[in-house]
């Protein structure tokens, strides 16, 4: 069973504690993905645009 805390304040200083690496890293991983999506899209917008060329 879930033990409940005395002193509240704690709890919620180490519950937010814990929270902020973790959204650092997902805003890590956001930022990658976000990067890699661009890139590919880039890609293939100039991929349709050589194959253009070419007929």
């Amino acid at each position: 069973m879930l033990e409940v805390p005395k002193k509240s304040s704690t709890f919620t200083a180490e519950l937010f504690d814990s929270i902020t690496p973790q959204n650092a890293e997902i805003r890590t991983v956001t930022k990658s993905l976000l990067l890699k999506f661009k890139n590919s899209v880039k890609g293939l917008f100039l991929n349709q645009l050589s194959q253009t060329d070419e007929n």
